[in-house]
């Protein structure tokens, strides 16, 4: 895969590939991201015919506790291990040396994590309704741990980690269609799940071996990263918290149904979140090294340009799909499904939140040794979640956790801003929010209009026609507004297709 590219000696003997462009990394990323719910995407339709939100909802509630237990197995070392391994990625001796002592750390958390997971089984009645389910999906555990995707990040080489993502995923889509068929196959399902999510972490064993030393170096500083990894871990608690909350509060307050209502009406928006803040995983690296080169300037510049990507990017996104939310359900999920349309419509809000707080909290306060703010922020919205659900899950059910989430993530963004207040006027300025509004308005106007006229139409054609009118008038209104961001890379773009036909 790396033939033909330039490369780093490591330990006298063994070489690393340098980093791609950030223009490749963003789209492997972006493609990788979207592979992680796009993989569910397309089983959905199938797993939830078959499964009805019942059987659906079991599934999620064990994938959402399972989450906490690798949530500590992993402490903060996914994020972390990215930035250290970032800042010393040129110096063969000191990479070799953090990337054993970051697993030996792993693998003692990982033994941690499944004895309490074990007690938990043992004591909790709710855990033993699917206790083999419960411990299919915990293989999960040992397989982040030992897949060190923070690794490749930090060597920011996405297109293997893609390439070698979507060929599980292919692998376990194939197993569905030819292992799953009754409302009991949830359980296999289950495992099919944990070989498109995690299955090619394995390979990411044999293929480190190549540019990383097999042997103990000893003298291991473990110290040294505990305190930050702990520092990350609370980021990375906050975060989960939130993010499996919701479907346990329900499996708790409400029915395994709601739980399905609620996995059916977050689908597209896991997809589109992870799409838009790919862009975020792609430059974390890049911005590490910047600030450890002490270059500011480039890494303004780099923060200006991605808030300008978001705000053009997730706001249209969370209008066309608030718009098109039923056709979505049924498309997605079928007329079982229906009561997902609401909390579906709700929870599109937090596309644009998760956008601007993914950059403050990631770009902007990792890099620079700030995570303290982004704990702070994810711990605030934690609590607004834990409010908001015990108070409306109880009577609203999946709409009631949809709401909880819109509060928590606006609570995030909220607090971010407090603690960005002084330089984010400097990030934004240049921005053409005008334009970018005006674009979306007479976008939305084209929606309305043609899901009014075909109203009757087949979902899946609606989507096709109304999803290329309504992006299409939003780039061509922008690049006839002449908005910056748009106009330059219409500009680059068409000269290039100039120049080819030139030549021809």
């Amino acid at each position: 895969m790396f033939a033909n590219e330039e490369r780093i000696k490591i330990m006298g003997s063994k070489s690393l590939p340098q980093p791609h462009s950030v223009k490749l990394n963003f789209i492997m990323n972006a493609i990788l991201k979207m592979s992680a719910f796009i993989f569910p995407l397309i089983t959905f339709p199938y797993v939830s015919r078959i499964f009805g939100a019942t059987g659906n909802g079991k599934v999620s509630f064990a994938v959402s506790v399972i989450g906490y237990f690798s949530m500590f197995a992993q402490l903060g070392i996914p994020t972390y291990g990215i930035r250290t391994c970032a800042a010393c990625r040129n110096d063969a001796r000191k990479l070799n040396q953090t990337v054993q002592e970051l697993l030996i750390i792993n693998s003692i958390t990982v033994l941690i994590s499944y004895i309490a997971l074990i007690i938990c089984m043992a004591t909790i009645p709710r855990l033993q309704t699917d206790k083999t389910l419960m411990l299919i999906i915990s293989s999960s555990i040992l397989l982040n741990a030992i897949g060190m995707d923070w690794l490749f990040e930090a060597l920011e080489q996405f297109s293997f980690i893609t390439i070698r993502n979507l060929g599980f995923k292919l692998l376990s889509i194939l197993l569905m269609f030819a292992f799953v068929h009754r409302p009991e196959d949830y359980v296999v399902y289950g495992a099919i799940s944990i070989v498109g999510t995690c299955g090619s972490n394995i390979y990411n064993v044999i293929y480190a071996s190549r540019f990383l030393d097999r042997r103990p170096l000893g003298n291991y500083n473990l110290k040294q990263h505990i305190k930050p990894i702990l520092d990350f871990f609370m980021l990375s608690a906050s975060i989960s918290i939130y993010a499996n909350m919701d479907s346990i509060m329900l499996g708790f307050l409400s029915s395994d149904a709601q739980v399905g209502y609620y996995a059916a009406a977050t689908k597209m928006k896991s997809i589109l979140v992870s799409s838009i803040t790919a862009l975020g995983g792609v430059l974390l690296p890049r911005m590490s090294n910047y600030i450890a080169q002490g270059k500011a300037n480039d890494f303004y510049a780099m923060i200006k340009k991605s808030l300008n990507f978001i705000l053009i990017a997730s706001i249209p996104v969370t209008i066309y799909f608030s718009f098109m939310a039923d056709a979505t359900i049924g498309l997605l999920a079928g007329d079982g499904y229906l009561p997902a349309i609401i909390p579906m419509q709700i929870i599109s809000l937090t596309v644009v939140l998760i956008g601007f707080s993914n950059i403050i909290g990631i770009q902007v306060f990792v890099p620079t040794n700030r995570e303290k703010y982004t704990i702070k922020s994810t711990f605030a919205g934690a609590f607004t979640n834990l409010i908001v659900n015990a108070t409306c899950i109880p009577t609203l059910g999946a709409s009631g956790a949809a709401i909880g989430t819109v509060a928590a993530e606006a609570t995030v963004l909220l607090v971010q801003i407090v603690y960005t207040r002084k330089e984010l006027p400097f990030m934004v300025k240049g921005i053409q929010i005008e334009k970018i509004a005006i674009a979306n308005v007479a976008a939305t106007l084209v929606l309305v209009f043609l899901k009014h006229k075909y109203v009757t139409m087949n979902s899946f054609l609606l989507m096709v026609i109304t999803a290329i009118m309504f992006f299409a008038s939003y780039m061509l209104i922008l690049i006839f507004l002449k908005e910056k961001f748009v106009y330059c890379y219409f500009q680059t773009y068409l000269n290039k297709v100039l120049k080819m036909v030139r030549r021809k």
